[in-house]
């Protein structure tokens, strides 16, 4: 249905179209006003137009036309049903960082504006990780319409992540702790799989055959805040896992039809039941994604090859697996430490 102009106190003719809701509820419109009331009508229709097949509004605009806000808002929109429901969630936070550049439209942004716009994210204390991200989502949406735009700005300096890899005891004392438990099985999956909290959520009785476990979806968080089942995180994602007796049989004194989830636990009631468990124990520097750094830490300890760890873990790379995961285990770090020391004693 065509959006029909109003008629305003200053004698121009405006009308609104919806664009959005955001997280809170509320309603976001755009409007187009214009002395002629055709003219205004045009653009509000050609906009509805173009907001159903973005595609064409890509390839028919002149840059000098297309507002930073509205590039990443256009970006966001033809990405939406392809990318993981939770980046689409984390896009649509990042917005309101894309302020400073409001005035803008992509012809006109340069090196200077650019990296004006980077130094004020800094000052408002963002990790640098999070300046990376949103910088990304910016240059993905500029070179949706252009790919020849290339800056040159800095970028801060990334922090090194100081991420605490739980040993043996730890997992020892979160499995007592819980034992007999849902939340026991999910840390079990999570330790010894090495499974995400959003895959754990998902599996159901018919994902088990025998001591393997299929994963083949994960929970993810939509722009709404409601859990959604997705395909798994990445291709690598989706694999069997084989798990010993005691871990299986644990899963096997329940049962329910192939359909039913295992756990009647949310990926987020999975983390808070953690926490309330671990500081229960003092054990305050451990995540629940810690258990996955747990497991990748033990298989490398033991002499594992990267690419079994790869494919149990589901790791797309062996760069992430390397950088994030195979934090050595103190204790393992100490064993290695004394070995190295007494053979330098002996020469």
């Amino acid at each position: 249905m065509a959006v029909k102009a109003k008629k305003l106190n200053s004698g121009n003719y405006r009308c609104q179209v919806y664009d959005y809701t955001d997280l809170t509820g509320k309603k976001h419109y755009r409007s187009f006003t214009s002395k002629d009331k055709k003219e205004a009508e045009k653009k509000a229709n050609d906009y509805i137009s173009n907001k159903e097949n973005p595609y064409m509004k890509i390839i028919n605009t002149d840059l000098s036309e297309i507002s930073v806000q509205q590039a990443i808002d256009d970006y966001i929109n033809l990405k939406r049903d392809v990318l993981s429901p939770s980046t689409i969630k984390s896009y649509i936070q990042m917005k309101s960082r894309f302020n400073g550049l409001k005035k803008f439209n992509l012809n006109e942004l340069n090196n200077i504006i650019l990296q004006r716009w980077i130094t004020s994210l800094t000052r408002l204390n963002l990790n640098p990780k999070t300046i990376k991200n949103t910088y990304s989502l910016l240059i993905s949406s500029i070179h949706m319409y252009d790919k020849s735009k290339v800056y040159d700005v800095t970028l801060p300096v990334k922090r090194k992540a100081s991420l605490y890899t739980p040993n043996d005891s730890d997992i020892r004392m979160l499995l007592d702790g819980c034992s007999g438990t849902d939340l026991e099985i999910a840390i079990l999956l999570a330790a010894f799989g090495p499974m995400r909290r959003g895959e754990i959520a998902a599996v159901t009785y018919g994902d088990i055959s025998g001591n393997c476990i299929s994963v083949n979806k994960a929970y993810a968080i939509n722009e709404f805040n409601q859990w959604v089942l997705k395909p798994p995180k990445t291709y690598n994602s989706n694999r069997v896992i084989e798990f010993p007796d005691k871990v299986m049989d644990r899963i096997r004194i329940k049962h329910g039809a192939p359909e039913h989830e295992i756990l009647k636990m949310n990926p987020n009631v999975i983390s808070h039941n953690f926490i309330r468990l671990r500081n229960r124990l003092g054990l305050y520097d451990v995540r629940f994604h810690d258990l996955r750094h747990y497991a990748a830490s033990i298989l490398h300890a033991i002499g594992i090859p990267d690419k079994y760890i790869m494919e149990r873990g589901g790791w797309q790379s062996d760069y992430t697996m390397k950088r994030v995961y195979q934090n050595t285990i103190d204790s393992e770090s100490k064993k290695m430490t004394m070995k190295i020391n007494n053979y330098f004693s002996e020469i």
